[in-house]
């Protein structure tokens, strides 16, 4: 902390720890360790040593720099203790797969891509001479647009930390920081960007429904490459958005290959393109990929933690289980470990290490159905084993799917481990014509010995997007 400061040629200070806490964000216990511990340009009058009662203040401008130059996956979240793999709590994150895709009908899909996306103007020609950002919080720091004023750009510097949060709560404030940069700023590209990459992630997030979501990024992204056709954030944000949303799946591809050539050293483009790869089962990619995310960003517990779930669908589940087993020891507030190993488990028959796993995910959700769903599992375990569980979890799933409260996605992963084909079919196909957001998971998730070699299952997996072999 700064105790003896020159404040002559500053203004407008932020006065006391409530209101530096309230202009970042998080609570006061935190900010307070950022100062002790981080180097948070805190600052005391002159004279005063750091003690209980004596009054701080700080600049925004210097705030906003100090979040620039501070990478998120450096700091514990509020209340927690610096740690050597720093948590990051994605709590908010509702579905056990890392960036759920939606998905519908073929026509709706074409119609979609020639409305929007077409009616972007943008080709491949025209993309492949784009590139991607390259700064430590994963989008421009702003240096293109000089003559936006600083409080746009403190708001935008803010908003890309509450962005990396990957929390329900920083998603939305992010949205929020951005549309204020740009009311103050229209022409602020940079900040459309950072929006449009937010919409994205709040879908996966489940902030935002995928209709509304989704539909908001493209077109936030569309107005920045329309007024800035080589804007690499923009780009960016297309990429993802095509994969996910718009389901051009070999554009998508294209699109994130380009991106990566452009700017190789972007963790964020590796991670995202790592994870649209496994959906289609494209394995030495995905792999490669996300190898190389981790060795760019090697402290990102989110980046370790897809590592495994791809290490395990590509059938080394034992390596994944050395990686998400302490991780989620270490990480009680990070949803996806926990997720991952129940997903894990449920798959090699460690039924008991799944219901403890599962339920610890459905108490992180705060999910009520999830947790009708873990004592029903735990129940019927204890009532006939492995095939005791999975029939009290479909009963219950099959309740709460008609009521909307469950996917029947779900459902379908349940009737698949317990053999009833027809069963997991008829749901996978309720999935897909309710446009769920995880069916992406369609050739992952869904046990493959009951439904191989099933006309009517290559035809679902069709119409998801990927081939079924």
């Amino acid at each position: 902390m700064q105790d003896d400061f020159d404040v002559r040629h500053q203004s407008k200070p932020l006065n006391g720890w409530r209101a530096i806490a309230d202009y970042l964000g998080r609570n006061q216990s935190t900010v307070k360790r950022w100062a002790n511990d981080g180097g948070l340009p805190v600052h005391r009058p002159k004279g005063s040593t750091a003690r209980k009662g004596v009054p701080v203040y700080a600049f925004a401008h210097e705030l906003d720099t100090w979040l620039r130059g501070r990478r998120l996956d450096r700091l514990a979240p509020d209340g927690a203790p610096p740690t050597e793999m720093p948590v990051e709590d994605d709590a908010a994150e509702m579905q056990p797969t890392s960036f759920p895709a939606t998905t519908s009908a073929e026509p709706r899909i074409w119609s979609r891509r020639t409305t929007i996306i077409g009616g972007a103007g943008i080709s491949l020609v025209l993309l492949a001479g784009l590139g991607l950002w390259r700064t430590q919080s994963g989008m421009d720091a702003g240096i293109s647009q000089p003559r936006i004023s600083d409080d746009a750009r403190g708001l935008y510097h803010r908003g890309l930390f509450h962005m990396d949060l990957r929390t329900g709560d920083g998603l939305s404030r992010a949205i929020a920081l951005f549309n204020e940069a740009l009311v103050l700023e229209p022409d602020f590209t940079d900040a459309s960007a950072a929006l449009a990459q937010t919409y994205n992630l709040a879908v996966q997030y489940d902030v935002l429904a995928q209709d509304k979501g989704y539909p908001l990024a493209l077109a936030t992204a569309r107005t920045v490459l329309s007024r800035e056709p080589d804007h690499p954030g923009g780009l960016a944000a297309l990429a993802f958005n095509t994969f996910y949303w718009l389901r051009n799946f070999s554009t998508a591809y294209d699109l994130f290959e380009e991106a990566l050539k452009l700017d190789p050293d972007n963790a964020d483009v590796h991670h995202w393109y790592a994870l649209a790869v496994m959906h289609d089962r494209q394995f030495d990619i995905a792999l490669r990929e996300i190898e190389t995310a981790q060795r760019l960003s090697p402290t990102s517990p989110s980046i370790l933690a897809n590592k495994a779930l791809i290490l395990h669908h590509a059938g080394r589940s034992g390596e994944a289980l050395t990686i998400l087993e302490p991780l989620a020891e270490s990480q009680p507030r990070l949803l996806s470990p926990v997720s991952y190993l129940a997903t894990i488990y449920l798959d090699i028959g460690r039924d008991g290490d799944f219901v403890t796993a599962y339920g610890q995910a459905a108490d992180l959700t705060g999910n009520v159905g999830r947790k009708e769903i873990t004592e029903a599992a735990r129940q019927g375990i204890a009532r006939a084993g492995r095939s005791g569980m999975l029939d009290a979890m479909l009963g219950v799933q099959t309740r709460l799917s008609s009521e909307g409260q469950e996917r029947a996605f779900k459902v379908a992963i349940t009737a698949a481990y317990l053999e009833r084909a027809d069963l997991a079919l008829d749901y996978l196909e309720l999935a897909i014509q309710r446009d769920e957001p995880d069916v992406l998971g369609v050739r992952l998730e869904l046990p493959n010995g009951p439904l191989n070699g099933s006309p009517r299952y290559a035809e679902l997996v069709r119409r998801v997007g990927f081939f079924a072999g």
